[in-house]
């Protein structure tokens, strides 16, 4: 026979879970004696609330109505308090690939729905908005606070908060259009984008660069520098050919990965730019500093093609149908 207290408890520590997902931290500050009166000190305290849960999409965890609370305000002059509330900011962290932080190639790569008929269902209601801060999972709230020293033995806070049941329990449907309507037009989008040459412009400056050593003649650098307006004109040819193939097909993943193209070759423009201006300088350290960093664009250049290979397996397109040219490609 069931125990009904158990599995009230039970029950009750499923929901408990989402509790641990609030970490809250507490540092108190070194004392700071106050101007014109030496007999008294005040330290700053720091009380931060981490909404620390997983980024995933369901359930979403999102605290609202986080707050601070002080026991026993009555006992505790308002003039010692100096409260500041810092707004949530993402804690999230982008690599050092430069598309993944453009903001564009985010914009793109973000599904937007709205509804047909107009209604719009929204994450929080009016209350939810008014009664805290708002904190998604990887964001977090500061609260600082400037006390006497005589007052901190004293002090007690507390934070609360509760989670957002439109986020915990909202459910999303993605309906697909059947393959048979949209596969031949994702075929022929992915053939337009694997025609770019996005590779043959770098490989060839990397190809052609001299080592700058004591072997490197005036002559391997004359002509080296002649090569770098064409490329870095070339560059711009190819850019204009991903506008073009961005306006013709409106997948949004097409677009936010051509978005990641031009900002590539946005990252080449810019190291033949940076190598005009060490050569023109005549400063070996400088010049070398700027070949390496040309060299550098490789680890780029394979990581797009890792997405453009990610992107055909997701969408269940070969290399053949697609035309693609780089599986395991390598510039030099």
């Amino acid at each position: 026979m069931n125990n009904p207290m158990t599995e009230t408890v039970d029950e009750l520590a499923y929901y408990k879970t989402f509790q641990k997902y609030l970490m809250t931290q507490v540092e108190v500050g070194e004392p700071v004696p106050v101007i014109g009166k030496p007999n008294i000190s005040h330290h700053k305290i720091k009380i931060t609330a981490s909404n620390t849960a997983p980024t995933i999409g369901w359930p979403r965890i999102v605290f609202t109505g986080v707050g601070l609370s002080i026991a026993n305000p009555n006992s505790i002059s308002p003039t010692r308090l100096n409260m500041q509330i810092r707004r949530p900011e993402s804690t999230i962290k982008f690599d050092d690939i430069p598309w993944h932080s453009d903001e564009k190639a985010q914009q793109l790569s973000t599904t937007r729905y709205e509804r047909v008929s107009g209604q719009q269902f929204s994450e929080f209601t009016e209350s939810e908005r008014q009664q805290g801060e708002i904190l998604y999972p990887g964001q977090s709230v500061c609260f600082e606070l400037e006390v006497s020293s005589k007052v901190i033995p004293y002090l007690s806070f507390r934070i609360d908060s509760t989670i957002s049941r439109r986020n915990l329990f909202h459910q999303e449907h993605v309906i697909e259009i059947p393959d048979t309507y949209t596969q031949p037009l994702v075929v022929e989008a992915f053939r337009a984008f694997n025609s770019i040459e996005f590779h043959q412009t770098l490989r060839s400056i990397i190809t052609s660069m001299p080592a700058f050593n004591n072997e490197t003649t005036l002559a391997n650098i004359q002509t080296f520098a002649g090569e770098l307006p064409q490329a870095m004109a070339n560059l711009k040819g190819i850019q204009t050919n991903i506008n073009e193939i961005f306006h013709k097909y409106e997948f949004p993943w097409l677009q936010a990965h051509l978005r990641a193209g031009f900002v590539y070759l946005d990252q080449i423009h810019k190291a033949l730019a940076n190598m005009q201006e060490a050569l023109a300088s005549n400063k070996q350290e400088n010049i070398i500093e700027r070949a390496k960093a040309i060299k550098m664009l490789e680890k780029l250049a394979l990581v797009l093609n890792q997405e453009t290979e990610a992107l055909m397996l997701k969408y269940n397109i070969s290399d053949e149908n697609a035309n693609y040219r780089y599986r395991s490609y390598r510039l030099v």
